[in-house]
């Protein structure tokens, strides 16, 4: 389910049922890296659409959390940001990223699924579907593990 009015309100009569929440890590940066950050958010973007159209009614797919590149205290914002998803009941919370920075800054009791980025701006749409559940394909079990 994604974050709309319409999903939501199913989210909330089939809350007990939808025990996972998915966001998208997406890095900002207005530097000369600014075309490489925006091509990774870019692609964690598409990936995560394609994560909750596969496990529609399990998961919720929340709007990405957005972070400029050094920002302090984004660590802790993140943090916080799973702490409400725990709250509200949820019992996994997954991180999609391509920023490898993540993989040493997140500590909390989430699960980070770092991908590496794969610049899609040359694929036709068939090719960039085609790489997209390729990629999906193989973050899968690291769900269904979860949910045993």
């Amino acid at each position: 389910m994604k974050w709309m009015m319409k999903e939501v309100g199913q989210y909330l009569q089939e809350k007990e049922f939808v025990d996972t929440v998915v966001i998208p890590l997406i890095p900002l940066d207005l530097s000369s890296t600014a075309k490489q950050t925006a091509s990774m958010g870019e692609y964690i973007l598409y990936v995560s659409a394609e994560i909750e159209r596969q496990f529609k009614g399990r998961m919720l797919l929340l709007p990405s959390y957005s972070y400029w590149v050094g920002e302090e205290g984004a660590v802790e914002r993140l943090q916080a940001w799973e702490n409400q998803c725990r709250e509200a009941g949820a019992k996994h919370v997954f991180f999609i990223t391509s920023d490898v920075w993540w993989q040493q800054a997140y500590t909390g009791e989430g699960t980070l699924l770092w991908l590496p980025a794969v610049p899609m701006e040359n694929f036709d749409e068939e090719m960039r579907r085609k790489v997209v559940r390729d990629s999906v394909s193989g973050l899968i079990a690291s769900f269904t593990e979860a949910w045993t």
